[in-house]
């Protein structure tokens, strides 16, 4: 599954609207909650 594909279905959520409500924020937050749990 694409990440732009995450990233779309994410925005369609809730919690795509606490994280900005655009594509680029919703990517930069997933983003950033994956680092967290592979850097982890």
């Amino acid at each position: 599954m694409s990440l732009e594909i995450i990233d779309r279905m994410v925005l369609e959520t809730a919690f795509g609207r606490i994280l900005g409500g655009t594509e680029r924020a919703v990517s930069e937050g997933v983003g950033i909650v994956a680092k967290w749990f592979v850097y982890r």
